[in-house]
């Protein structure tokens, strides 16, 4: 069974490596069945089956699983210099009302020294076409659910979350009330000896 297992593990890798150059030259996903065809013809393995674009989504969801694991594994380990997990500020934006998917959430992280965006979600905001959807306190539970999805950060851990970027719709009270409260939530840590308040009395 061994030379059969190995076969499949290069034969998957080179259909996913075939399914994620698709996406990184912005192609569509009826190009995946022509790039299988160009890797078999250049004399790579591509196996037997599973030439279809309608496992290219299936396809995409394990890569991504494999890349939030990732993120949370780099934002759960504790920096050299402080003995704590790395800040990081989030930012998103909504889109017209002409898109279901339409609430990119970024979460920015320090990475190598250079601050770095990384996608974690576009989420469904609007219910119909006439651009009735998500406000304040909606959006702000929806980047909140895409934080704990795909970066796996919740609860004490969110006192990671140094700043916010956003604009426009944003900027409205019951928005930036909703998203302070999840970290105002956390008080028991500012009563830590570790932690200081900064530019209080001001």
């Amino acid at each position: 069974m061994a030379p059969i297992e190995r076969r499949g593990l290069l034969v998957v890798k080179n259909l996913l490596r075939t399914a994620l150059g698709v996406v990184k030259t912005k192609s569509a996903a009826r190009q995946y069945e022509s790039r299988v065809a160009e890797l078999w013809a250049s004399g790579d393995d591509v196996g037997d089956y599973s030439y279809s674009r309608t496992l290219f989504v299936d396809m995409l969801k394990v890569a991504c699983a494999y890349v939030d694991k990732e993120i949370s594994s780099f934002l759960d380990k504790p920096l050299s210099n402080t003995g704590l997990p790395p800040h990081f500020y989030i930012t998103a934006d909504k889109s017209t009302n002409h898109r279901v998917m339409n609430q990119a959430c970024v979460i920015c992280p320090v990475v190598d020294g250079e601050r770095q965006g990384i996608l974690l979600s576009l989420s469904p905001v609007y219910t119909n076409a006439n651009g009735t959807g998500s406000v304040g306190s909606e959006l702000a539970d929806l980047i909140y659910e895409d934080i704990k999805r795909h970066a796996n950060i919740s609860g004490s851990r969110l006192i990671a979350m140094q700043g916010k970027v956003m604009d426009g719709q944003y900027l409205t009270a019951p928005f930036v009330r909703a998203m302070n409260k999840p970290i105002f939530d956390q008080q028991e840590l500012v009563q830590d000896p570790f932690w200081w308040l900064v530019g209080e009395g001001l």
